[in-house]
């Protein structure tokens, strides 16, 4: 267990079965909140979770700009 650092966006990347037990833990009422607030608390895993999600959506919005971009330079060739 290892406290949050405020200065990370993503406290580190998650399994799959650690984010299916945290929202299971927070949908049950079972989640526990440490104070201070370490890495392997429900809420901490989620927002990992939604971050992680948030920057791949980010990603591929970049990869979609740029296909389009090239795409419409090729078609003015």
């Amino acid at each position: 267990m290892a406290k949050v650092n405020p200065n990370k966006r993503i406290q580190k990347r998650r399994t799959e079965q650690e984010m299916r037990n945290a929202l299971a833990d927070f949908l049950y009422g079972k989640a526990q909140r440490s104070i201070p607030p370490q890495d392997d608390d429900a809420d901490v895993i989620l927002t990992d979770c939604i971050e992680e999600l948030l920057e791949a959506r980010q990603m591929l919005e970049d990869v979609r700009a740029f296909v389009q971009a090239q795409s419409a330079k090729l078609s003015r060739k």
